[in-house]
């Protein structure tokens, strides 16, 4: 009777553990529904290129790559002064960003986004707030 007793308690242990664990978060349905959009163009696109490769499509083929390093780029430097608890430091991210956009005339609307979030950060030094980011 007393191991019935442990098995159960044993059980309920290992259960109350499980639930109790943190899981990675789910991507939002939203999310998923763009992804799935995206690499449905993206093979259908790859495919047309394959199959009959026009200058045209092998000139958007060289576009695309093109504008996607240089998204990655972008991406790159933004999380990392996204990242940075100093806020020194997170404006010459946002500002080699800034650079990035100017230099590379790609996604010039995102220069008004990064310009705000600057505008913050000097604020936030200037009333000497500590950082949010610990």
């Amino acid at each position: 009777m007393l191991q019935i007793v442990l098995v159960i308690i044993a059980i309920i242990i290992l259960f109350l553990y499980l639930k109790a664990k943190p899981q990675k978060p789910r991507l939002s349905g939203e999310i998923n529904i763009r992804i799935e959009s995206f690499r449905r163009e993206m093979t259908r696109f790859l495919k047309e290129v394959k199959e009959a490769a026009t200058q045209t499509k092998i000139r958007r083929l060289e576009i695309e790559t093109g504008n996607f390093k240089k998204a990655r780029q972008l991406d790159t430097i933004l999380e990392k002064a996204e990242q940075e608890k100093d806020p020194k430091r997170a404006i010459d991210y946002y500002l080699e960003a800034f650079s990035f956009i100017t230099r590379n005339n790609f996604e010039l609307e995102r220069k008004d986004e990064i310009k705000n979030k600057i505008k913050a950060l000097q604020a936030r030094i200037e009333l000497g707030i500590p950082s949010d980011k610990s």
